[in-house]
């Protein structure tokens, strides 16, 4: 499985984009759930961020109360940080 850096970006606005946390170094966002054959690493340190991931899987899915699909959040539309070294990170 090849490894693909992420694209360090600055820190987004409040309430722009989603931001996800990896839960330190040794650990990733994406618990290899995905569809794709690419593993994902922070464009500064390397860390691993996601596994078996491509940018249309789905990271999240939102149901109301009543488990009505609201909203989703595809793996390209997210922004990931790195525990590590604290960098933000969006797909290539």
């Amino acid at each position: 499985m090849a490894k693909m850096p992420m694209r360090v970006v600055p820190r987004p606005e409040k309430h722009t984009r989603y931001v996800a946390h990896s839960q330190g170094p040794g650990s990733q966002i994406g618990g290899g759930g995905g569809h794709g054959e690419q593993t994902y690493v922070c464009g500064r340190c390397r860390e691993i961020m996601w596994k078996s991931m491509a940018p249309d899987d789905t990271l999240i899915s939102v149901e109301d109360d009543e488990e009505n699909f609201i909203a989703v959040i595809r793996v390209r539309d997210i922004v990931a940080r790195c525990k590590g070294c604290g960098a933000y990170n969006e797909m290539p």
